[in-house]
């Protein structure tokens, strides 16, 4: 069975999203972003 061009384009397409909607999630984490924003914090916090 030959596999169509059009369905391997969407497989890729489909498996394309999936990786970058799981890293928009693992970034989007509340103990993840937390751990992302103190530096700035830190940065702009008086001595």
């Amino acid at each position: 069975m030959m596999i169509d061009a059009r369905l391997v384009f969407l497989l890729l397409t489909a498996l394309l999203l999936a990786i970058l909607v799981g890293i928009a999630f693992a970034t989007m984490r509340k103990k993840r972003k937390e751990k992302l924003e103190e530096p700035k914090y830190r940065m702009l916090k008086d001595d």
